[in-house]
């Protein structure tokens, strides 16, 4: 099988720092470091420390209705790689030749939390949580 040559034509991130590779980048330049307070749920062991919580609501960003709160920075930055890329009008023959990866922190936590939670408090199983 003959290798075929791989080009790197978009790429999208969401971070601490920001919401696009310019804001990041930008922030990098000035020295920010991006830890702050925890906001997103209570932490009586854990929430005097920082973190590197993302500020905003990715539900506005991405418009995924389903999922985690990082699907959301998944869709959210694959379609920044997908416009810088200019592949947002492909055909399904096209779609084959296009590959994606994303790497994730995390992934999940919060919705993890309340799904086990509701596990040993109530008892239940909701599987409409892990889907």
């Amino acid at each position: 099988m003959k290798e075929k040559p791989i080009a790197i034509t978009g790429y999208g991130i969401v971070s601490c720092l920001g919401w696009t590779p310019e804001e990041i980048w930008e922030a990098i330049e000035r020295e920010e470091r991006g830890l702050r307070e925890l906001t997103l749920f209570s932490s009586p062991l854990c929430g005097h420390k920082l973190v590197g919580e993302v500020e905003g609501d990715p539900l506005q960003k991405s418009k995924v209705m389903k999922g985690s709160r990082s699907d959301q920075f998944a869709v959210y930055a694959a379609n920044q790689a997908f416009q810088m890329a200019k592949l947002t009008s492909l055909t399904r023959e096209e779609r084959d030749e296009v590959g994606i990866v994303l790497g994730v922190t995390t992934g999940g936590m919060v919705q993890t939390e309340v799904f086990l939670k509701k596990i040993i408090e109530e008892k239940k199983i909701d599987l409409s949580q892990i889907k």
